[in-house]
Order: C-alpha cells, then sequence, then structure tokens
C-alpha cells in the first residue's frame, strides 16, 4: 500500500467497502467517510471514494443534531481549506469538481442553506489559495448573493483573500439587504488590515446602512 499501487489498492479496498456498507452514514459525530477524508485532508482517500460513488460530489451534508443545517462536500472542502495553506486543500476540491457533472455552476450543489457558494466559505481564513482557484475555475462567483444579498467580499476574513477578491474585480461598494458594504462589515469586525485593503480601492464613504451610520462614523466605535 505504500509503493506506486498505493492508489489503485486503495481504490479496490473502497469499492469492495462501497458494496458490503453504505458509505454516505453518518457516524455519532454527525460526520460521513468523505467529510472525514476531506478533514484528514487525505486527497487518495477523497478520490477513492468518489470514484466509487461519483454521486458523493453533490450529496448534501446534513447534520444530524440539526437537519435544517446543511452545505455539500465542496463548500466543507472550500471552508477548511481556507484554514490550511496547502496544495492538498486544493487539489482535494479539484477532486470534487472533477467529479461533479456539471462542475461549479451545478445547481444542485451550488449553494448551502444560506445561499453560500463555495466562494463564500473559501475566503472565511486567513489562505487565499481556494479562493485564487475557485475563481480561476468560474470568476462569475464573485457576483453572487447570498440568501442576506452578500458576496464574498463580505464573508473576508483576511486581508490576502479581499485582496485577491478585488483585484479580480468584486465591487467594493456591493450592500446586502441591511445595506452594509463589505466596508462597514470589516469596521464592525474591527479588522483593520481589511479596511485598509478597501480602503485602498476607494469605495464611496458615505453610504449608510439601515441600522448604522456611515462608514468613517463606524471606524470611530
Amino acid at each position: 500500500m505504500h509503493d506506486g499501487r498505493h492508489q489503485d489498492e486503495l481504490n479496490r479496498t473502497i469499492g469492495v467497502l462501497c458494496h458490503r456498507s453504505d458509505i454516505t452514514a453518518y457516524s455519532k459525530y454527525g460526520m460521513t467517510a468523505l467529510m472525514q477524508a476531506i478533514d484528514f485532508q487525505d486527497a487518495a482517500t477523497v478520490n477513492a471514494l468518489l470514484q466509487a460513488k461519483p454521486s458523493l460530489a453533490r450529496i448534501r451534508f446534513i447534520n444530524p443534531f440539526n437537519r435544517r443545517q446543511l452545505t455539500f462536500p465542496v463548500h466543507f472542502a472550500a471552508q477548511l481549506a481556507s484554514r490550511r495553506d496547502t496544495l492538498d486543500a486544493v487539489q482535494i476540491l479539484n477532486i470534487i469538481y472533477a467529479y461533479s457533472d456539471k462542475g461549479p455552476s451545478d445547481e444542485r450543489s451550488a449553494y448551502d442553506q444560506k445561499g453560500r457558494t463555495p466562494l463564500h466559505l473559501s475566503v472565511t481564513g486567513p489562505s487565499s489559495r481556494a479562493t485564487a482557484w475557485l475563481l480561476d475555475k468560474d470568476e462569475g462567483l464573485l457576483h453572487v448573493e447570498d440568501s442576506e444579498d452578500r458576496t464574498a467580499l463580505h464573508c473576508c476574513a483576511s486581508a490576502a483573500n479581499c485582496d485577491v477578491l478585488l483585484k479580480r474585480g468584486a465591487v467594493v461598494d456591493h450592500a446586502d439587504k441591511q445595506g452594509l458594504t463589505a466596508l462597514h462589515t470589516a469596521s464592525l469586525s474591527g479588522d483593520v488590515d481589511i479596511v485598509r485593503v478597501l480602503l485602498s480601492h476607494k469605495p464611496k464613504l458615505d453610504l449608510k446602512a439601515k441600522k448604522f451610520r456611515d462608514s468613517p462614523s463606524l471606524c470611530c466605535h
């Protein structure tokens, strides 16, 4: 199992297990085999599971403790990749997309329960590798809004991801249902580095949210 035949033997082993057990079953902690492989950053096992059952790439992960919470493999992988600055994390995204019938624009697995795309999740950590990869696949994700009308720019948790989105054409002044722009949200969270990146792209400073004042006023509090 440790020579060049590793993937072939792994594929064969999981193929046998697939016929003898339900590989979509949840553990008591709510993890499926595919979720566990993604979490362990085990690209070989992710590939073997999807080869045995390609539809796993589009099957929802549902929280058994709260069935209204759901996500898809690509969202789960994107979120973990944002916190792991490694090529393996991006490779797992690539494998999942390769086994999806329609790729990134597949309506069945494009959005989670909050209307978020994988890009909304890939910007929630410090690494921008997954963000850049997703935009190379589908730059239109930049402008997709979630159920609160927020684009991925609103969700950025690092200056690196914010910078990637803006350089690719994200609209700096886009406002959500509450009238909040990315500058409002970064100011409210006190993220100075993200505020600096946003300001370098010349946002309007007099845009007022429904429940708050303008961005310069928010920065003072």
